[in-house]
């Protein structure tokens, strides 16, 4: 889902996927991808897009992660 302020919000996990196992948790907002901004779901789309690693950057309540995915 679409964040406010941009970024996607993270709503909802599959029990051992990738993104579960990299750390990433239900409230979380993904708002970029390998060092790159990303405003919506569209761009969070297309910027995984054949790729089988990549780093996200996370805004969890007040932090900034970085979360590699495998």
């Amino acid at each position: 889902t679409d964040a406010p302020g941009g970024g996607v919000l993270i709503r909802d996990i599959a029990a051992g996927s990738p993104a579960l196992q990299a750390g990433l948790r239900e409230g979380d907002v993904i708002t970029g991808v390998n060092r790159r901004p990303v405003a919506n779901e569209r761009e969070l789309q297309a910027a995984l897009k054949d790729q089988s690693s990549f780093v996200l950057s996370v805004r969890r309540g007040n932090a900034l992660l970085v979360l590699p995915v495998r």
